[in-house]
């Protein structure tokens, strides 16, 4: 069910996740019941000395992670460095966030939006 963003009861700026996802698509975060989400940012952080590429899908409830729901795709890091991508995407109960690096321990991935209940 839909939360009525013309009056909310509860909105919180929220991290969605933090972490270095693994090298195979994994849930990252689920939409609470009762609760929308919008991601505000995302944010890919590569720690090491070589390029290294994440993708992260935003997955309709009942779906799977898969090319048709990619809004980071195979996205290349280089060394040492960070890429923000800020882009709003709305999300309702049991949407889930699943995401994968293609090289392990290599980048750290942050998430942060609002929920809204």
């Amino acid at each position: 069910m839909a939360v009525n963003l013309v009056s909310p009861t509860t909105i919180n700026r929220a991290t969605l996740y933090r972490g270095q996802p693994g090298t195979s698509s994994a849930t990252a975060y689920t939409v609470p019941a009762s609760t929308d989400v919008k991601i505000a940012a995302f944010v890919l952080c590569n720690t090491t000395a070589l390029a290294a590429t994440v993708t992260v899908s935003v997955v309709a409830s009942g779906g799977s992670a898969s090319t048709a729901n990619q809004v980071v795709s195979a996205v290349s890091v280089p060394a040492n460095t960070t890429v923000v991508v800020d882009s709003p995407i709305y999300m309702t109960t049991s949407d889930f966030i699943a995401a994968f690096q293609g090289t392990a321990a290599a980048i750290t991935v942050f998430i942060s939006g609002e929920t809204y209940a």
